[in-house]
């Protein structure tokens, strides 16, 4: 059974998701997110379908729109 603690998840989220997160939307990792993505990822998805995910949501183009110039 796959098990989140989420009293830690977001003071130590896995590195990949934490390197994704501040790449692609510029912040650290929520709740939520963490949650989603690793019960995404521990259904079967690879980290690079993942990050492909994160970077097409609103927030990731939003984010890299603003960010185009950098």
């Amino acid at each position: 059974m796959f098990h989140l603690d989420k009293d830690n998840l977001v003071a130590n989220p896995p590195v990949w998701l934490a390197d994704i997160y501040k790449s692609k939307l510029g912040r650290g990792v929520d709740l939520e997110g963490a949650a989603y993505w690793l019960g995404v990822h521990h259904g079967g998805q690879t980290i690079s379908a993942i990050e492909d995910g994160i970077a097409n949501s609103d927030e990731g183009r939003a984010y890299a729109l603003a960010h185009e110039k950098d």
